[in-house]
């Protein structure tokens, strides 16, 4: 457990944290893909730039931020929280339930894909990001799996768990 006291947020501080990344997220991609389409690069590139360029920038200068304000110098000592290491094996474990959780979730909702793109059709195509990636070339396909994998399943995910696991979950106003 902490050894170290957080203060609370009020919860229309809690409300507005947890809100403004995903905001940043969806607005950023709405500015970005277009501009990546445009040039002749999948949406697939708008979803990883945006995290790499908006998401995680954000989201590390909230908590660098919030450190200089308690600390006197870009720390996160004291700002993240909840550091206890899991134990391998049950990392482990994890892993691979949310890996099959995942893949599970993602087989049940296609269809509803689909559906989606029905309901909201007056949004353009490349806001859906399901494409055929083989209509690209090789380097392009290249760099966006790559890119895709090394943000949205490193990078970016480190960075939301130190926001929300480690900043906001000990501060909520229960």
């Amino acid at each position: 457990m902490n050894t170290i006291s957080s203060p609370r947020h009020s919860l229309g501080t809690s409300i507005a944290l947890h809100l403004l990344p995903g905001i940043a997220i969806v607005v950023s991609f709405v500015l970005i893909t277009p501009v990546v389409h445009k040039a002749g690069w999948p949406s697939l590139t708008g979803m990883w730039l945006s995290a790499l360029l908006v998401l995680v920038p954000l989201e590390l200068g909230m908590l660098y931020w919030a450190g200089k304000k308690r600390n006197g110098t870009c720390s996160l000592d004291g700002i993240v929280l909840n550091r206890e290491r899991t134990p391998t094996g049950q990392f482990i474990l994890l892993a691979i339930v949310a890996i099959l959780a995942a893949a599970l979730c993602f087989q049940l909702l296609a269809p509803l894909d689909t559906a989606l793109q029905r309901r909201f059709s007056w949004l353009p195509g490349w806001f859906f990001i399901v494409e055929d990636m083989t209509l690209y070339s090789r380097p392009i396909q290249l760099i966006n799996w790559l890119g895709a994998f090394v943000v949205t399943s490193i990078l970016a995910p480190y960075v939301e768990e130190l926001y929300f696991r480690g900043f906001l979950l000990p501060r909520i106003c229960w």
